[in-house]
């Protein structure tokens, strides 16, 4: 049988996943935005070097701007075969020679993603490799996570992650067989702006729309969204509760000075209830809108809205809400209830900087004119179009009409 499990700790998360590095036979895949040398990224690169040596076909994906892993720990990887590769390298020397272009919108896009694909079982979640994603027991309990463990499902969806990616850049990378259950009621769903695949913003804003009962938003990284803002709003008229569970304190220099009363405001108005977790760092990435989860490492941001690529699971199972509901109440028992005059507005010169960054690297991420009718319309969710046939309709529409441009130049310069 199949299964699903929600976790919410870090050391847990770890000791499944080293096990499951331990028990593989044939494939350990893993994407992830940043792995800093520490116990928790030296001991997962030891268990790889160990697999490497039986056999297994060890894949290690990890967006360039943060690795920092053990130089030695990698070098004896890669000798036993393990396919080690930093993603959108922004070094200007290493982009030239690629032909990844030097100055180029696509240098503000990120591999945000955390995936990692073991024989048959996948990972989806909120967790990287570094010591703030362990608890006591393997870090320092700084993070408070979501990861989501599934046996024999959605393998060859996470399998087809990985070898696009691997297409992009040249890598080598072959698909592996395995004993797979089909399941209707899951499904992953990703984001690549720079490639105008929308999955999950076009599902959020789809389910939000419609939703009758509650809207859950666990993000800690939480920023005023437009378009979420609207739908939140028009869902709040229709009486559906809305609750926002965010941190009081975050690693990112874009937040640390802005107030969740501040951030916030628009959302208390409509009668949102807003908690704050202020003895962890809420790293979290889900949503739950009625009895629909979408879990993984999309913020509610401009980053992941506008720039960077993202994974989430989307579980429509009844019987799984209550696992994820269990989380959501064990992160408001260690929050506060916070109102507009709860706490004052910083306004900090970190936090216009990083205001006026988000608003000019989104504006250079959409420069091209050609494509400004696809992202005018990009979040138009049709449900009876499967996700891949919709990303194929997307990409056919853009080159036929890249073709009609052309040819409307071609005549106007004859």
């Amino acid at each position: 049988m199949g299964d699903i499990e929600f976790i919410n700790s870090g050391d847990l998360f770890f000791e499944r996943l080293w096990n499951m590095i331990d028990r593989s036979k044939t494939n350990c895949w893993i994407l992830t935005y940043h792995m800093a040398e520490s116990y928790i990224a030296d001991e997962t690169i030891r268990r790889l070097i160990n697999a490497a040596e039986r056999g297994v076909d060890v894949v290690l994906y990890v967006d360039w701007l943060n690795f920092y892993p053990s130089k030695h720990l990698i070098e004896k990887l890669r000798l036993q075969g393990g396919k080690v590769e930093t993603l959108n390298d922004m070094n200007i020397y290493t982009r030239y020679i690629n032909n990844f272009g030097v100055f180029t919108k696509n240098i503000f896009k990120r591999y945000h993603e955390k995936l990692c694909v073991i024989d048959n079982q996948v990972t989806v979640g909120s967790a990287n490799f570094d010591i703030e994603y362990g608890q006591l027991l393997f870090g320092n309990d700084k993070f408070y996570d979501l990861n989501i463990i599934l046996t024999k499902k959605c393998i060859t969806d996470a399998q087809n992650l990985f070898l696009e990616i691997a297409g992009r850049y040249n890598y080598k990378l072959t698909p592996h067989q395995m004993e797979e259950i089909e399941d209707n009621k899951l499904d992953l769903l990703s984001c690549e702006p720079y490639y105008f695949r929308h999955d999950i913003q076009e599902y959020l804003l789809y389910k939000i729309n419609r939703a009758t009962k509650r809207i859950i938003l666990a993000q800690g990284y939480y920023y005023n969204i437009k378009k979420v803002q609207k739908a939140l709003k028009r869902a709040a008229k229709r009486g559906v509760q809305i609750e926002l569970l965010t941190t009081r304190y975050r690693d990112q220099m874009a937040y640390k000075d802005l107030s969740n009363a501040k951030i916030t405001k628009n959302l208390i108005k409509i009668g949102a209830s807003i908690y704050e977790m202020s003895d962890r760092i809420l790293h979290s990435k889900a949503y739950i809108i009625d009895d629909d989860i979408i879990a993984g490492s999309f913020n509610n941001d401009k980053w992941s809205w506008s720039m960077n690529s993202e994974l989430s699971l989307l579980c429509t199972d009844k019987k799984f809400t209550h696992l994820a509901m269990d989380i959501i109440d064990d992160i408001k028992q260690n929050s506060l209830d916070i109102k507009l005059n709860n706490t004052k507005f910083v306004a900090g010169a970190y936090a216009w900087f990083w205001k006026w960054f988000l608003n000019t690297s989104e504006i250079m991420m959409n420069t091209k004119k050609n494509y400004k009718y696809f992202l005018l319309n990009a979040y138009v969710y049709d449900e009876s179009n499967p996700i891949e046939e919709r990303f194929a309709l997307r990409m056919q529409r853009i080159k036929n009409f890249s073709v009609k441009i052309s040819t409307l130049s071609n005549l106007l310069c004859s």
